[in-house]
């Protein structure tokens, strides 16, 4: 049987469509009719047939964008807001910059500045120097995507020059502009979503640090005996994040970890309750670790395909 069953969607191929179709000619017009692949009528039943077969293809195909593991593109997304989940949207990077110049100097809203690769970003806000001739400034790429995410010391061009500011630069690494959520991503995160509802297991914890958006990775720890380990207090859990402010990340881990259980690390964030107690959240910061590798290649290649190579290596 073709097409719904309660086992699912069967496609009817070319040649089902070919065979019915050949059947229907040969009860309407006898069994001695001509059907070869020289005959008009066979080349029209064929034609007919293959269009046929076209339709059955978009038919199954339709039937599977409702499945999660099958379901593309914005077939994905309908399937994933049925959940309350969405799509991360592309994210510029966003972060500070330090200004050195003459104090009482001020630096509108707008002020553009970049990397040496034409990476620009611009200032969200008008900001003044200070007395000691300094003064940081919040900034946001014109680019959305991860192309704004750029290490430290590498922001320190000033588009347009301008008499009282000397010189910029980002002191810190930039790593919250993102790409728009993969459909690999999205079902990930679809599938961790139904034990986030849940408190107090490590899965839980994770499920909460996966709706940050501009979280790039992450490890949760934890250390259930009764002694220290690995520099871990007893009964108790450690989260390293890369990315995601140090809000998101510590509201992230109160609202799943359990009641009483200590957390580790070197950053501190002051979670509220709803009765309005305070309670400390430590997490770590992961640290950037350089790879380095050497790739020889024997087989003759053009110089755009080695630039090519490069690229993607």
């Amino acid at each position: 049987m073709f097409g719904l069953s309660e086992k699912g969607f069967k496609r009817k191929l070319y040649s089902d469509i070919e065979e019915d179709l050949f059947i229907r000619a040969k009860n309407m017009f006898g069994e001695d009719i001509n059907l070869s692949e020289r005959s008009p009528l066979g080349i029209f039943l064929r034609v007919i047939a293959w269009s046929l077969s076209l339709i059955w293809q978009v038919a199954e195909k339709t039937y599977h964008q409702g499945h999660l593991n099958e379901a593309e593109g914005l077939s994905l997304d309908y399937v994933c807001e049925k959940a309350d989940i969405y799509r991360f949207p592309a994210l510029k990077a966003t972060g500070e910059v330090k200004f050195t110049g003459k104090a009482g100097k001020k630096i509108y809203k707008g002020f553009k500045v970049a990397t040496n690769n034409n990476v620009v970003y611009e200032t969200v806000e008008e900001v003044q120097i200070s007395t000691d001739g300094t003064v940081k400034a919040k900034v946001i790429c014109t680019q959305l995507g991860d192309i704004g995410n750029v290490d430290a010391n590498t922001i320190n061009t000033i588009i347009n020059p301008e008499l009282d500011i000397d010189t910029v630069n980002n002191t810190e690494r930039f790593l919250s502009g993102r790409e728009v959520e993969t459909d690999d991503e999205l079902r990930e995160r679809y599938k961790l979503s139904f034990i986030a509802s849940g408190k107090a297991t490590m899965n839980a914890i994770i499920a909460h640090l996966l709706k940050i958006p501009t979280l790039k990775g992450y490890k949760v720890l934890e250390n259930d005996t009764m002694e220290v380990k690995n520099n871990m207090q007893p009964k108790s859990i450690k989260v390293i994040a890369l990315g995601g402010t140090d809000e998101e990340i510590g509201r992230a881990i109160f609202e799943s970890k359990a009641a009483g259980i200590q957390t580790n690390g070197n950053i501190s964030y002051m979670a509220t309750d709803n009765l309005g107690y305070k309670h400390e959240i430590k997490f770590s910061r992961a640290t950037e670790v350089s790879i380095f590798a050497k790739i020889n290649i024997t087989f003759n290649i053009t110089a755009i395909n080695k630039d090519a190579l490069k690229k993607e290596v």
